[in-house]
């Protein structure tokens, strides 16, 4: 007989990181990516798992600029560019909450780390953009300070050798690494992890 049970997601959140256009440009294989997200996002709303945008935006005078950018003299996500614009297949939709991040790491945006433990989630799932960068050191924050942590490998872009070199270097004690597809094989593992975390 067929298993009709729908499974509680509610300790789930997936955190889409960076899919802005000053970004997404760089990514080498565009139409497979955006595949990737777009299958990402339609599974996650069906199974009613919650969906969390995290975005780069900046003032254009450089006052609110990371220490890098403002030595470089250029940053990307300037508000009224095109660049901080996020792509049809990436948007959020109505109740997607949407927070502004000024830092690689997504858990210096204030507000944000509240915002999970008020809601409950005890597991977060990361995509998007860069592997090595925003979402490399955002899931690191959501492993310290935490949360059970997964990386949707094939949801998220970088230099291939960059996005490889980091998924294996960290994904060996810091954090889950999974391809979209392998979920529900591996929830058995996720669910052990919540229970630890739950222990904590």
């Amino acid at each position: 007989m067929k298993n009709t049970l729908r499974r509680d997601w509610s300790q789930h959140a997936l955190l889409v990181i960076d899919i802005q256009n000053d970004f997404v440009k760089h990514v080498s294989d565009p139409e497979e990516f955006q595949s990737s997200i777009v299958d990402l996002l339609g599974d996650f709303r069906k199974k009613g798992i919650d969906i969390i945008h995290v975005r780069s935006l900046f003032k254009d005078n450089g006052s609110d600029w990371m220490l890098f950018a403002r030595i470089a003299g250029k940053t990307p996500c300037v508000e009224g560019s095109d660049g901080v614009g996020v792509p049809s297949w990436a948007r959020e939709q109505d109740g997607e909450p949407v927070f502004v991040k000024k830092h690689f790491d997504a858990f210096l945006t204030p507000g944000l780390s509240d915002y999970l433990r008020e809601n409950g989630y005890r597991h977060l799932f990361f995509c998007g953009l860069d592997t090595s960068i925003c979402v490399n050191l955002s899931a690191l924050t959501s492993m310290q300070r935490g949360f059970a942590t997964t990386v949707l490998s094939d949801c998220c872009r970088d230099d291939p050798e960059l996005h490889h070199h980091t998924l294996g270097q960290y994904g060996s004690f810091a954090y889950n690494v999974m391809k979209h597809g392998d979920i529900d094989e591996q929830i058995n593992t996720i669910s052990r992890q919540i229970r630890i975390v739950d222990e904590w």
